[in-house]
C-alpha cells in the first residue's frame, strides 16, 4: 500500500504530510508542488489532491468550499485563497480562474 500524502506550505516551502500520522516529513522540502509531485511520483507515495479529496478536510474548510461555489475570475480566487487563509489553508490558481493545490499552512 502506498503511503498517501497531502502537500502543506511553511515558510514558503512545501512540505509532504502523511495522511495517516499527519506528521510533516520535515526533512523533505521542496521549492514547488511540481517538485513534491515528481518527488512523490519517483518514490511510489501518492499525492492527493485535497480539492479531489474533500472528504480529508476539517468540516469548516468543507463549508467554505460549499458556501463559495465556483471561481469565475481571478477576483473569485484571490477572495477564496484569503478565507481560505483565516483557517489556515491556501492554494493557488491558474490563468483559466481554477483553484489547484489546496494546501495546510503549517
Amino acid at each position: 500500500m502506498k503511503t498517501k500524502v497531502f502537500l502543506g506550505k511553511q515558510y514558503n516551502r512545501i512540505v509532504l504530510i502523511d495522511l495517516a500520522t499527519e506528521l510533516r516529513w520535515a526533512n523533505e522540502f521542496f521549492d514547488s508542488p511540481e517538485d513534491a509531485d515528481q518527488f512523490c511520483e519517483q518514490n511510489d507515495i501518492e499525492l492527493l489532491d485535497l480539492f479531489e479529496h474533500y472528504q480529508l478536510l476539517p468540516p469548516n474548510v468543507q463549508k467554505i468550499l460549499e458556501d463559495f461555489g465556483e471561481c469565475e475570475d481571478y477576483e473569485d480566487c484571490k477572495r477564496l485563497i484569503e478565507i481560505l487563509e483565516t483557517v489556515g489553508y491556501t492554494a493557488d490558481y491558474g490563468l483559466d480562474a481554477d483553484p489547484y493545490y489546496l494546501t495546510k499552512l503549517l
